[in-house]
């Protein structure tokens, strides 16, 4: 099948690339290698480009989109002046929980290249994101007893963007959908927003009254329990008073 445009450009760049990272990587040295290790003989001795300063790798453990980690991942490394050697012989750094594991069973010397590898990270663990995605029927975003409606929005938004091309109708009904019984909660369903924008718009309003009513009430709160723990003080350094029972009259005092 013959390439596409893009995929021709793509490989230029790579191609392009590689070159460039060749020139600025020392020759090569008869560095000791790891038989156990997943990477081949040639791509271990590979040495690591002049100039290359790793910085903090993003972490992978299965739980998230492999896409996007990639993405994130490649990009790390370059901005660091690694190239595709570079993204295959740190990749174990990137590595957490089941991904270790997985990655310590890859047959040894059984990768020669960062494609290679890639494409067997995303064959195998792709499927563990489409299982953990929600879908738009499924979503649920309830909020919680007591919860602020600041964090309730700021949830609702990290959650529905786990869900790629979320149709904004849906995003709206399940926004409201999740909402406390309130003021709030009643405007928007006598008066839905057409759009997400008018909708965030409208929280906002509440939002700030909803901060407001929450920090008087959290202050009022404050003071009682400030003047109850006034007056217990002044009650204990009260002297204690002494109840003076009256003389019963003696025989004596009849005589």
């Amino acid at each position: 099948m013959p390439e596409s445009s893009a995929q021709q450009e793509n490989r230029v760049i790579h191609q392009t690339t590689f070159a460039h990272n060749e020139d600025r990587r020392p020759p090569p040295v008869n560095l000791p290698f790891d038989p156990t290790s997943p990477l081949s003989v040639a791509l271990q001795r590979t040495s690591w480009p002049l100039g290359y300063k790793p910085t903090q790798l993003p972490k992978y453990n299965a739980t998230t989109d492999p896409t996007q980690f990639l993405m994130a991942y490649e990009a790390t490394i370059a901005s660091a002046g690694g190239d595709d050697s570079t993204m295959a012989k740190s990749f174990v750094m990137a590595c957490e929980g089941s991904v270790a594991n997985w990655c310590s069973y890859i047959p040894q010397q059984s990768i020669n290249n960062w494609y290679q590898l890639k494409g067997r990270l995303l064959q195998d663990f792709q499927g563990f994101r489409r299982l953990n995605t929600n879908t738009v029927k499924d979503f649920k975003c309830p909020q919680h007893d007591r919860e602020p409606l600041y964090d309730y929005f700021r949830r609702f938004v990290q959650k529905k963007a786990q869900i790629p091309n979320f149709p904004e109708k849906d995003a709206i009904e399940k926004c409201i959908e999740g909402l406390l019984p309130g003021q709030l909660a009643s405007h928007l369903t006598r008066e839905p927003p057409r759009t997400l924008e008018e909708l965030y718009t409208e929280a906002e309003k509440y939002t700030k009254s909803d901060a407001d009513h929450r920090r008087r009430v959290e202050q009022r709160k404050i003071m009682r329990q400030a003047e109850k723990y006034n007056q217990q003080t002044w009650q204990q350094e009260q002297p204690a008073q002494q109840l003076i029972l009256p003389l019963e009259p003696s025989d004596d005092d009849e005589d």
